[in-house]
């Protein structure tokens, strides 16, 4: 049997990280006020239907509520039920787990608590069904309890059929509903039950479960590797016990190195590795990282978590711009695993976004140069004329309109003013024009030029250009529209002015041969 489910919570005391829950519900049942209906909600794998079972067994376990009937004489005015059950308050509200109530309930063969899968049993029969259920008396238990997991998947009918039977419930049943999406829940039904929110629990916690459990099952777990195993759990209980049960198969002893072995996680020493080539835009090194991830076996979908996890700690210590950046990337890259044709393609294409990254600045400059005015009388009438001196000379194959020199509004520098302007606006727009040029400004239309068509579009779309547009036009001081355009050759220029020993090198070597 899995490890979750052996060591499923039996009794309250046994729940972790709910204290607002478990002590409602345990007041509520020393003082005889037990509610109708519940609503339990909250993310996956955090108690929400084992809580419904420990409910279950409390309401109708012979140690809680001693004697199943009241006795003559005490059966309230308004029933007309000559054999009524109830329940009598008492002190000790946990479950004994020994009576025979308690262990049909824990083995989920108790006649008179049904489960319901609202995923499989949605539609209105079968609420209808329910409905006929729950009009008969309990056949051995106290009370019929009635759990319907993941709620929000009852069509609207079948909500509508549900709600008077919430409203108004025979005295010998009770409603318990759990949900992972409560706002799909209506409110009609929401307003009739009392609501209780689980919450995530934190790594401490998991860790420090994840430890008792290996303890228990006589394993030995190093502290750091329990919390590694925590953080891989988002919080949810369930899956930290899956996570552990999962490493710990067929071993006695687990560490971190087996952890990323079953599991396939890269090492930290390899993430910081490639945010250190990203932050250097070494696009050749954060390359390697990947291809040393893919080759040993791992996930993509693995590997960009992790980074997003390592991005998400490097946005409190680090340039936010950059961390930023880097997490709106790998969001994106997140979402095109399901489309693209290869499960490296969306991180290589990351990797190259974000290493073009302040590329732009180590490009050769086009210095707009004003020559002094002359000194006659009618200096305010002269018309300067711009001269264009270029620091490196310019590539030959390169087209002419490539070579065209920006208006003195939109240099090279006030280019650069504009991406960092938009930084704190879209750092992710900002990223991508680092890796573009300015072409041509005149008469009101500026063309930009970028290497890769997933760049134009990502510029060009209906979000990113009206910006693009508005940063040109204040720095211009006129309205300008924007046009973007493919550029492959600009590639190969940046990369020959980047490494411009590169060549001489090599000829000098060949040549010596």
């Amino acid at each position: 049997m899995a490890l979750y489910h052996t060591h499923r919570p039996q009794q309250f005391s046994d729940l972790i990280g709910q204290d607002h829950i478990r002590t409602t519900l345990l007041n509520a049942l020393t003082s005889g006020t037990v509610g109708h209906a519940y609503l339990f909600s909250g993310p996956p794998g955090l108690g929400k239907t084992t809580t419904a079972r420990l409910l279950a067994k409390a309401v109708n376990c012979k140690e809680v509520v001693g004697s199943r009937y009241t006795g003559v004489g005490t059966k309230k005015d308004s029933d007309t039920s000559p054999n009524t059950k109830y329940l009598i308050p008492n002190t000790d509200s946990e479950p004994c787990n020994t009576c025979p109530t308690c262990i049909a309930i824990t083995k989920g063969n108790a006649l008179d608590v049904l489960e319901i899968d609202a995923a499989s049993n949605r539609g209105i029969d079968e609420i209808r069904g329910l409905r006929e259920h729950i009009k008969f008396p309990p056949s051995v238990c106290a009370k019929k309890v009635i759990i319907i997991d993941e709620v929000h998947m009852l069509t609207k009918e079948a909500f509508n059929a549900l709600l008077k039977t919430l409203e108004e419930p025979p005295i010998h049943c009770m409603f318990i509903l759990a949900t992972t999406e409560p706002h799909k829940v209506p409110a009609t039904i929401l307003s009739r039950m009392q609501q209780f929110n689980f919450i995530r629990a934190t790594e401490a916690m998991l860790a420090d479960h994840i430890m008792a459990i290996a303890k228990t099952e006589k394993k030995k777990i190093d502290a750091d590797s329990a919390a590694l195993l925590a953080s891989l759990a988002e919080g949810s209980f369930r899956d930290a016990v899956m996570l552990f049960d999962q490493v710990s198969s067929g071993v006695q002893s687990v560490d971190s190195d087996r952890i990323r072995a079953v599991i396939g996680l890269s090492s930290i020493t390899e993430i910081q590795r490639f945010f250190g080539a990203l932050e250097k835009c070494n696009r050749t090194d954060a390359l390697a990282v990947v291809d040393d991830f893919f080759e040993s076996g791992g996930d993509p979908g693995v590997f960009i978590a992790q980074a997003l996890g390592e991005a998400r700690k490097r946005l409190r210590l680090v340039d936010t711009s950059h961390a930023v950046a880097w997490i709106n990337g790998l969001i994106h890259s997140l979402g095109q695993l399901k489309s693209s044709p290869s499960p490296r393609l969306p991180l290589e294409l990351f990797i190259a976004e974000q290493t073009a990254t302040h590329q732009a600045d180590d490009t050769p400059q086009i210095d707009t140069i004003t020559p002094p005015a002359p000194e006659t009388a009618h200096a305010d009438h002269t018309v300067n004329t711009p001269r264009v001196v270029m620091k490196d000379p310019v590539d030959k194959k390169i087209p002419i309109a490539i070579q065209s020199t920006p208006t003195p509004q939109l240099s090279d520098e006030s280019w650069h003013t504009l991406i960092r302007s938009l930084r704190d606006k879209n750092a992710s727009l900002a990223a991508l024009l680092e890796g573009s040029h300015i072409v041509s400004a005149i008469d009101g239309k500026a063309t930009i030029a970028v290497s890769f068509a997933f760049h134009k579009n990502k510029i060009a779309s209906k979000t990113n250009l009206p910006l693009v547009e508005a940063a040109i036009t204040q720095i211009a001081g006129s309205p300008y529209i924007v046009e973007c355009i493919i550029d492959p050759s600009y590639v190969k220029k940046r990369e020959s002015q980047e490494y411009p020993d590169l060549v001489d090198e090599a000829v000098a070597i060949f040549e010596g041969a």
